[in-house]
C-alpha cells in the first residue's frame, strides 16, 4: 500500500517524527506555500491509496486527492480552504480567528475550491486544538462530505491522532 503523508507548514523533519508507529512511504514537509501547486503535482504522479495530511497539509492531501483519486483521505487537524475569503470568514466565525488573520495577510497561492471526494475521506481534529478548533473540523467535514473524529485528548500537535493513524495503517496494511 502506498501512503503519502504531508507535514503541516514549516513542519520540516518534524512531520516524519509525527508518523512514528506507522511508516508512510513518501514523506512531504518544509515545503513552501509557493511550492503547493509543484507538491500537488508531485504527488499526483505517484498514485498513492492512502493520503494523510496535517494541518496545512491536509489541504494539498485533499487538494492532492481530487486529482489522483486514493482509496481514502485521512486529515488530521485540518486547515481547509483558507485560501478562499468566505472559508477564513467561517473559521473565524467557529473559534479559529488567529488562523483566519493568519490567512488574511499571508500571500496564499491561487489553489481550486475544495470540493467532495469520490473517496471515503475522515477529518480529525483534537478537543484542545488552539490553532483549529475541532468545531471549524467538524464544519468542514460537513461540507465537504466527510467523516468526523473528535479526540478528547487532543491538541494541535495531536500524538493521539498518530496513534490512531498508526493502527489504522495496521488494519488497512493487513
Amino acid at each position: 500500500m502506498s501512503v503519502v503523508y504531508i507535514g503541516g507548514f514549516g513542519s520540516g523533519s518534524q512531520a516524519g517524527e509525527k508518523a512514528k508507529g506507522w511508516q508512510p512511504t513518501h514523506y512531504f514537509g518544509g515545503y513552501t506555500l509557493a511550492e503547493i501547486p509543484t507538491l500537488l503535482e508531485e504527488i499526483a504522479r505517484l498514485r498513492p491509496s492512502l493520503i494523510v495530511g496535517h494541518s496545512l497539509g491536509a489541504s494539498a492531501a485533499w487538494l492532492a486527492a481530487m486529482e489522483c483519486a486514493p482509496s481514502a483521505v485521512i486529515c488530521t487537524s485540518p486547515a481547509l480552504g483558507l485560501n478562499q475569503p468566505r472559508h477564513r470568514l467561517e473559521a473565524a466565525r467557529r473559534g479559529a480567528l488567529r488562523l483566519a488573520l493568519a490567512a488574511s495577510v499571508t500571500e496564499l497561492p491561487e489553489l481550486p475550491e475544495l470540493r467532495p471526494l469520490a473517496c471515503p475521506a475522515l477529518l480529525i481534529a483534537g478537543q484542545r486544538d488552539a490553532l483549529i478548533p475541532w468545531r471549524l473540523v467538524s464544519w468542514q467535514a460537513r461540507r465537504l462530505g466527510a467523516d468526523f473524529l473528535r479526540l478528547s485528548d487532543g491538541d494541535h500537535e495531536d500524538i493521539a491522532a498518530t496513534k490512531w493513524l498508526g493502527r489504522f495503517h495496521d488494519r488497512a496494511a493487513a
